[in-house]
């Protein structure tokens, strides 16, 4: 009798460390994905600004010209940074 309960007592502790974990899988993906939303978000609009700059350069100093660029690089590698966030934290299902 004690066996049948030590059995049944695993088995439950077992479905509920499951539960959690997948509460917690659920959570950080979650997480994830808003926190890559709140960085696409405000460099999908930074882009389009220096987007225009870039169109409108023609007669600005070469120093002008290569500091828009600059910029748009740096927010091009950051919108790939919080891509790759969110795939890395979607790679591990919950």
């Amino acid at each position: 009798m004690l066996t049948v309960f030590s059995t049944v007592g695993v088995i439950v502790v077992a479905i509920w460390m499951g539960r959690r974990e997948f509460a917690l899988a659920r959570s950080r993906t979650d997480l994830a994905a808003s926190v890559a939303h709140e960085l696409r978000t405000p460099l999908a609009g930074q882009r389009v600004v220096l987007e225009n700059l870039e169109k409108r350069l023609g007669g600005a100093s070469e120093q002008d010209r290569d500091s828009v660029m600059m910029a748009l690089r740096e927010n091009l590698r950051l919108g790939d940074v919080a891509e790759s966030f969110l795939t890395f934290s979607t790679d591990f299902p919950p």
